[in-house]
């Protein structure tokens, strides 16, 4: 979604796209509990509480206004003559974008999921809210909740199994992926 969202904004001028990417940036100044609490009945009301759909639906509209700003930098970098040649070679709007411009942005993409992924393996508050089936925990909400079974006793050890199994797939994530995050966000930042 972030991707289609941002190529419009970014190539096509028409009557409020100003107004559509504002409204994405100010969203990004909302406090996540500051709408944690009509996020709840309304998910209640819809029967998405307590189900992990639900969770990876909030994630994926939350992380939109950061992906698009993101990828409408990426898209701005490219150049126009790009689509000005595949139009001439008669490919439609849908294959510009899927054929030319999506590829291109890969590096944009890539730097997209992977901060996303970060910020939502350790996601703590949502889940916290929305989740209270023991069985369909979180892993951070699943370590908050075995440190407060073992809070009077030392059995560190499963603790501590529990934190490496939740460390060690970011930190060799981050270590592959470090300089595609780089290049990703210093590519979008500059035209």
């Amino acid at each position: 979604m972030a991707s289609t969202t941002a190529y419009v904004l970014a190539r096509y001028r028409f009557r409020g796209s100003g107004l559509i990417f504002y409204m994405y940036l100010a969203s990004m100044s909302i406090p996540t509990m500051m709408i944690i609490v009509p996020i709840f009945f309304l998910y209640g009301d819809l029967h998405l509480a307590n189900t992990h759909s639900g969770l990876i639906l909030l994630y994926a509209i939350s992380s939109l206004p950061l992906s698009l700003l993101l990828l409408i930098g990426f898209f701005k970098s490219l150049p126009h003559e790009l689509e000005e040649s595949a139009v001439i070679d008669g490919a439609s709007h849908y294959g510009v974008f899927f054929r030319i411009m999506l590829p291109l942005a890969m590096p944009g993409l890539i730097t997209i999921s992977i901060i996303n992924i970060l910020n939502y393996w350790n996601e703590f508050s949502y889940a916290l809210i929305l989740m209270n089936d023991t069985r369909k925990y979180t892993l951070p909400i699943g370590l908050a909740y075995m440190q407060g079974e073992m809070q009077y006793r030392i059995e560190f050890g499963p603790l501590f199994a529990g934190l490496m199994i939740s460390l060690v797939p970011m930190l060799v994530m981050y270590i592959l992926f470090q300089n595609r995050i780089n290049e990703g966000i210093v590519a979008g930042a500059v035209k």
